[in-house]
């Protein structure tokens, strides 16, 4: 499982997680959650 954290920017939630790409770094990835943050963890 990929470690991540929440936080809010206005009045949505948005999720960051760390990925591996091709060449074996690490890439911080950010998608937009939901209004509640109990729904976007």
């Amino acid at each position: 499982m990929a470690k991540g954290s929440v936080r809010k920017k206005g009045k949505k939630w948005y999720y960051r997680f760390y990925v591996e790409d091709a060449s074996g770094n690490l890439v911080q990835k950010e998608c937009v959650g939901t209004e509640s943050k109990s729904e976007t963890e």
